[in-house]
């Protein structure tokens, strides 16, 4: 399932943090599990990781790695991915992303 980052100026990571509208952290989270399963079949990509925050009952953090930012960016041209993506945008208040350079 896991694969190394063999260079890691060429690693991208992305490290998000997702307030679901309230009450809605549970169908976010059945999507976002959809788009795990999508992008796990996508050349370049590490790692995609959905977690609840147990201490916010309508909040998600997403962890992604991938072997380099064009990886990342041909995962939108997945099938059905910009209709996954919509599905999600109607279910989220907000989010703060930062982008990671994994290092080991």
């Amino acid at each position: 399932m896991y694969q190394h980052i063999s260079d890691t100026t060429n690693g991208y990571g992305l490290a998000t943090f997702v307030k679901a509208q309230a009450g809605r952290r549970e169908a976010l989270v059945d999507v976002l599990a959809d788009i795990s399963r999508l992008v796990h079949q996508s050349p370049g990509c590490l790692d995609y990781t959905i977690s609840r925050v147990p201490e916010n009952d309508d909040a998600v953090f997403i962890t992604e790695y991938w072997s380099g930012r064009n990886e990342h960016r041909a995962m939108l041209e997945l099938p059905g991915m910009f209709e996954l993506l919509d599905r999600c945008a109607e279910l989220i208040e907000r989010f703060e992303q930062t982008t990671l350079e994994p290092v080991a």
